[in-house]
């Protein structure tokens, strides 16, 4: 988790924790279940919260966390912070029986996004995203890095290797490559309406092929 609460409701943000300054006498919080939770510093990875052993929080169901996808997170999160138009941005918010890894308010709608690393099959999928539907939540899922490989080629060109079948079973793909957010439509990079002033492929062509 990335985001914790104190006795009085101030909200911390894991990474943006000076471990220095840091007093280990404050009781942090599960925003959601409102379990004392565990600051955990890391030297080599992102400073995070974790719950105790023995949880009943839903949250359970989706620690320990990767590395990847809590950079995935943090990336989204410092990109959506750039753009004074989206409001009350937060991760791992609730909604009913889904969480949303980062959630904004963007012009005075829900605006939710997954950050996708492992693998998911289509029934899943479906069902998450009519989930979301249902809830009237606009969102979108980003690929972490099982599902796509981003470089740049001899010629200045930037290759998506795509995992197999990838882009046949969802048309609209995003992704994070050098802190900006990637849109990937039938076979072209486009422009998202949301990370525009944010994604940047310096006017380079793209090409895509299947991914090793």
């Amino acid at each position: 988790m990335l985001r914790a609460i104190d006795l009085q409701n101030e909200e911390y943000i894991s990474y943006k924790i000076n471990p220095l300054d840091f007093d280990e006498k404050i009781d942090l919080f599960c925003p959601h279940c409102e379990e004392k939770i565990i600051f955990v510093q890391c030297s080599e990875k992102i400073n995070h919260f974790r719950h105790y052993p023995k949880t009943k929080c839903i949250t359970r169901l989706f620690e320990p966390e990767s590395e990847e996808h809590i950079e995935m997170k943090k990336k989204v999160y410092e990109i959506l912070e750039k753009d004074k138009r989206n409001k009350d941005i937060k991760t791992e918010v609730i909604f009913g029986d889904q969480i949303a890894d980062v959630h904004c308010k963007h012009q005075n709608l829900d605006f939710v996004i997954e950050c996708q690393c492992s693998n998911i099959s289509k029934k899943k999928f479906e069902q998450r995203h009519n989930g979301w539907n249902k809830k009237g939540v606009y969102h979108m899922w980003i690929f972490g890095k099982k599902f796509v490989n981003i470089y740049e080629n001899s010629f200045g060109q930037l290759v998506f290797g795509l995992a197999k079948g990838l882009a046949k079973k969802w048309h609209n793909l995003y992704f994070i490559f050098n802190g900006n957010v990637i849109h990937y439509n039938d076979g072209e990079i486009i422009n998202d309406p949301l990370f525009k002033p944010y994604l940047s492929i310096n006017g380079k062509k793209c090409i895509i092929i299947p991914k090793n």
